[in-house]
């Protein structure tokens, strides 16, 4: 799906191009890209959003390795609590981790 938006766009363009003819060569704009997440999200029946590619980004970024003050200049924070909500559950065993590490499922 995500290639049908990058079209024939070359390696010098955009990676996600704006559809319309009148933006032609342009990036995709911020509701350009609101709306094709939640195509995204609605097709393949998944919780995909830009707020939640944030919080995959710094859960990521932490398990491997990135300090917490390397993270709030990353998400632009200005107080360490809110860079805190982010980064709260990394470390934690999720159900289907700890159900598949049981045989359950």
């Amino acid at each position: 799906m995500l290639l049908d938006y990058r079209g024939d766009a070359s390696n010098d363009q955009p990676v996600f191009p704006s559809p319309s003819r009148r933006d032609r060569g342009k990036p995709l704009s911020d509701r350009g890209l609101r709306l094709m997440m939640a195509e995204i999200s609605v097709s393949a029946g998944i919780k995909f959003s830009a707020h939640f590619l944030r919080h995959t980004h710094a859960t990521l970024a932490k398990k491997n390795g990135a300090s917490d003050f390397d993270l709030q200049a990353d998400l632009g924070h200005a107080s360490p609590a809110t860079t805190a909500k982010y980064i709260h559950h990394v470390g934690r065993v999720g159900t289907y981790l700890n159900l598949t590490s049981q045989n359950r499922i």
